[in-house]
């Protein structure tokens, strides 16, 4: 009984540090919101930000990349997982880098065009004023 009293809280604590966002990409009044937009059949998901060793997907599970991230302002270099799922052809998956150039009091949405397995897909960076 007392092992499972041990347990149970270091399991916790593993399984909420993995869900966590390392600090220097989390919420703060100092940082704006990047996050990757689901749309028209495809996705993005932000998979490291400044060549990071570290990639973002770390704090979600190695098979789920995670789609927002906060940053300071500055140019940022974000490589993006894009998605498109097509109904005959299934779904494709491919790398891109984009630059977001981040300003205080925006939000940065990602979005990604349809494409068809070849090629780089264009990305879209769309900078909304965030709400006080």
């Amino acid at each position: 009984m007392k092992t499972l009293a041990l347990i149970i809280p270091l399991v916790a604590a593993v399984l909420c540090g993995c869900s966590s966002v390392p600090q220097k990409y989390s919420a703060s009044p100092t940082r704006s919101l990047v996050r990757g937009v689901s749309a028209d059949h495809s996705s993005v998901q932000i998979r490291s930000v400044d060549g990071s060793d570290a990639t973002i997907s770390s704090w979600i599970s190695p098979d789920h990349f995670g789609d927002k991230v906060w940053l300071e302002s500055g140019v940022h270099k974000l490589t993006v997982i894009c998605s498109t799922e097509d109904d005959k052809c299934g779904l494709y998956t491919v790398n891109a880098d984009v630059e977001v150039d981040v300003q205080p009091g925006f939000t940065y949405l990602l979005t990604a065009s349809p494409f068809k397995g070849v090629g780089t897909p264009h990305v879209t960076v769309t900078k909304k004023e965030s709400k006080s």
